[in-house]
């Protein structure tokens, strides 16, 4: 410990500071005492204190060890962030790092040494376990305490679903004890892996595993050469050599690796026979190949060397690495990445890269330069050929030239022969095309033939069938589902909707949230919640939140929202309120387009406790259009996105919002982003609603009125007008925001002709009907349904008293309501 110094605190939160014990790149760490018990206390230095970078590191290691309970980990104690010098305090560990115990003393015993590693593996998977990654694992932050040895430091951890991706130019980690995916922009729990084998091999030998003296030179070390495990035991290779694997995949868990340890020290305690090493698990799972396989990149983009190491010149890569690389990040959805890294593997001669760097631009919307791309390519790349003319060439030209890769063997063409059939109606042909393709293990075919099997055939469990065996699967050659989370999921997801097999899918995805899949829990959640079990809907909904998944949080105000209706007639709970708008907060905060736009409308109103403040419901809708727009394009776009801007930007005009937050400044312009071809799942093959090929809906025209401005009264109803009651009782949505209303019976007959959707509240005496404005959406098994916002009939017609809607269908024609469809009034059932 070093003295204090002049400008150093005495007393933070009423710990007294001792003196130092370290000093970091944006923070101090002292020594402090509160009453018998000792403290390590971080402060970030004064000359950072209004850096956020400093303040974010600081309160990322402030959530993450809030969340870990871990012997192997260094606990918090207390913390306060808010106020002029921010601080974190941890218990105080006796003893020195790792770092300091071999620069002084020499490399670590081998029993001590395997310890050592069981340790810190078990902090690896004790943090992996609730979706963070470390990131940071090195000598300087494992401390060997009197109590044991212990990983400190979390500053810079990955929470799940929460902090930030990497960009290019960052540069996190330390460099010798770093993964090759700390140089990519996507974390990844095996770096922690790596990372500890390179620490423990430091331990082990008391040099470097890597070659280089700078970081560049080192880099290219860690992603070409084999480890020097020189002057380690035998025991420590065998341990060590498959850790260090530069493909993550190829590593084992931190979980066997943690087992793995126990075994060696039973073994050197004299317990039990020398263990059986760990292998690498490619080697294990030789015959597993529909699993997407998560290549390490092996060398970092020419603009972030450049940004790094600007004077250093770059030496040449390998074209068969850079290509790895360039096909790993297009899977996973880094365009960007697989933009930079696919031209420079192109430029280092790869033939491959050119199909793979055209699908990143099509992706990314660019069909334009991924045309040239493929122009230039396809004499000589037959993926290049099969690409081109599936996506740029038409009728039969398209379907000569897939048949001749056909039989020239890529992989692609019979799924896209089979497509080009279903195209021309030809189902019998497009059938037997995709079950060629899904015979030869193609993911896409599969994904067709789910489609097909539910959409048109009905048979759910049999899409479901096809639907699963596209899981982890290379959908590259469908650029458009690469920026959709977890499309596959997603279409189980629907399919056992429709199939009604609530008990089924919650088991499937049970099974995936237990692998802490935040999709897979937000699933979970919601499904719970849409069947009412709002004790498991909150049980998953809070696993969720604790990853940080937005949606998990929306659950949990939902959850909240229904504690409001067990209460007596008349009265209000300012926590449950408190807790709803909590947790709306939260997610909106994380980009959760719902309930941003659900903020807006609790603020307009003021719900329970809540006083109505149209200023922050302003703000909230604002925010909802920014955030729509803000994930257009990417693979948190929702299919719902279009709707809730449209709806966020009606509301804002009607409550004049822009008077309310900028005064007589300009008025603000609205355009309801066009949605983005990845917002559907899946092509769909079905006919637009005013099709007459539909088969419900006739020749009128059901054009939905596009701003709440345009709600008014109905036309006048012709002397000589027609009733038929053939429709359906209205419902509410399970979210309660809208009311769907069918547009055909159960008896089948059609849709007349009609342009109206209309709305009276029934409960008051003649009350008039209103035209609404209102969306169409195709629900599969039960047809055409229109849908109407339940937000924009309490705002428009709510009279401070429940309202109870009736909708009708209406023919108007020469400014007169000619025929009607509707039913007779059901009782008012609305909460």
């Amino acid at each position: 410990m070093e003295p204090k110094k002049a400008n150093d605190p005495d007393e933070l939160g009423g710990w007294r500071i001792n003196g130092r014990l370290g000093e970091g790149g944006f923070g101090t760490v002292f020594l402090a005492e509160k009453g018998a018990q000792k403290a390590a206390i971080k402060v970030i230095r004064q000359e950072f204190v209004e850096e956020d970078e400093a303040r974010n590191r600081l309160a990322t290691e402030a959530e993450v060890l809030s969340k870990l309970s871990d012997p192997s980990i260094g606990k918090i104690l207390e913390s306060d962030l808010s106020g002029e010098l921010p601080w974190i305090a941890t218990e105080f560990i006796n003893g020195p790092t790792l770092d300091d115990k071999v620069k002084y003393e020499g490399p670590l015993e081998e029993i001590a040494w395997f310890n050592l590693a069981a340790n810190i593996f078990h902090a690896i998977v004790t943090a992996n376990e609730i979706g963070i990654i470390h990131k940071d694992i090195k000598p300087s932050n494992i401390i060997l305490g009197e109590t044991g040895n212990k990983l400190i430091d979390f500053g810079i951890a990955h929470i799940s679903g929460q902090t930030r991706t990497a960009t290019f130019g960052d540069r996190e980690g330390s460099t010798p004890f770093s993964s090759p995916e700390h140089f990519t922009i996507r974390p990844n729990p095996k770096m922690d892996v790596f990372s500890a084998a390179a620490t423990l091999a430091y331990a082990g030998k008391g040099g470097s595993i890597w070659k280089g003296d700078n970081d560049l030179q080192l880099m290219r070390s860690i992603n070409e050469d084999s480890p020097n495990l020189e002057g380690l035991t035998d025991s420590q290779e065998k341990f060590l050599a498959p850790l260090l694997e530069k493909n993550p995949s190829d590593r084992p868990t931190a979980l066997a690796a943690h087992e793995s340890a126990l075994g060696y020290i039973e073994f050197l305690l004299g317990k039990t026979g020398k263990p059986r090493p760990l292998k690498p698990r490619n080697k294990v799972k030789k015959a597993i190949t529909s699993k997407k396989t998560y290549v390490v990149t092996t060398l970092v983009l020419i603009s972030l060397l450049a940004v790094i190491f600007k004077s250093v010149p770059l030496l040449n890569s390998s074209s068969n690495q850079l290509t790895t690389q360039c096909q790993t990040s297009l899977q996973n959805g880094s365009l960007d990445l697989a933009i930079e890294t696919c031209t420079r593997a192109v430029a280092a001669g790869s033939q491959k890269a050119n199909v793979l760097l055209a699908r990143a631009h099509m992706a990314k919307g660019s069909d334009s330069e991924a045309k040239l791309i493929l122009e230039s390519c396809k004499t000589q790349l037959l993926a290049c050929k099969s690409d081109y003319a599936y996506f740029f060439q038409t009728g039969d030209k398209s379907l000569s030239v897939l048949k001749s890769v056909e039989r020239d063997g890529d992989k692609d063409a019979s799924w896209r022969i089979g497509a080009y059939y279903q195209g021309k109606k030809d189902i019998s042909q497009a059938l037997t095309w995709y079950e060629k393709s899904s015979k030869s293990n193609n993911p896409i075919a599969d994904i067709y033939l789910a489609v097909y099997s539910s959409s048109e055939q009905k048979q759910y469990k049999k899409a479901i069938s096809y639907a699963k065996l596209a899981l982890n699967g290379d959908l590259s050659a469908r650029p458009s589902l690469l920026k959709i989370d977890h499309p596959v999921e997603r279409l189980i997801d629907s399919l056992y909707t429709k199939s009604g097999d609530t008990a089924e899918k919650l088991a499937f995805f049970t099974n995936c949230a237990e692998k802490k899949v935040a999709f897979c829990i937000a699933t979970v959640a919601n499904t719970y919640l849409t069947n009412s079990d709002y004790i498991n809907a909150k049980k998953w909904g809070l696993i969720g939140a604790g990853l940080q998944d937005s949606k998990s949080m929306w659950v949990l105000a939902r959850v909240a929202a229904q504690k409001n209706t067990l209460l007596p007639k008349g009265t209000v709970n300012k926590a449950i309120d408190k807790e709803i708008i909590d947790w709306y907060k939260k997610a909106a905060e994380l980009g959760d387009v719902q309930s941003s736009f659900s903020l807006g409308f609790s603020y307009a109103f003021g719900v329970g406790s809540l006083k109505a403040d149209f200023k922050e419901s302003c703000s909230w809708y604002q925010k909802t259009m920014a955030a729509v727009n803000d994930r257009k394009g990417t693979y948190r776009e929702e299919p719902t996105d279009q709707n809730n801007y449209t709806q966020a930007a009606q509301f804002f005009q009607l409550q004049s919002c822009q008077k309310v937050l900028l005064g007589d400044a300009p008025a603000i312009s609205f355009s309801s982003p066009t949605p983005s071809s990845k917002a559907s799942v899946l092509p769909s093959q079905k006919p637009s609603p005013t099709s007459t090929s539909v088969g419900k809906i006739s020749d009128g025209n059901l054009s939905p009125l596009m701003s709440y401005k345009s709600s008014e009264y109905s036309e006048k109803i012709s002397t000589e007008a027609k009733t038929s009651n053939i429709f359906g009782r209205a419902f509410l949505s399970s979210s309660g925001l809208d009311w769907i209303i069918p547009l055909t019976n159960s008896a089948g007959e059609s849709v007349p002709p009609i342009n109206r959707v209309q709305f009276r509240d029934s409960s008051l005496p003649f009350s008039s009907w209103w035209n609404m404005p209102y969306e169409l959406t195709d629900s599969g098994s039960s047809g055409w349904q229109a849908v109407v916002s339940n937000i924009g009939i309490q705002l428009l017609h709510s009279t401070g008293k429940k309202v109870c809607p009736e909708f009708r269908f209406a023919l108007v024609q020469d400014g007169l309501v000619t025929y009607t469809w509707g039913k007779s009034v059901e009782p008012c059932t609305v909460p």
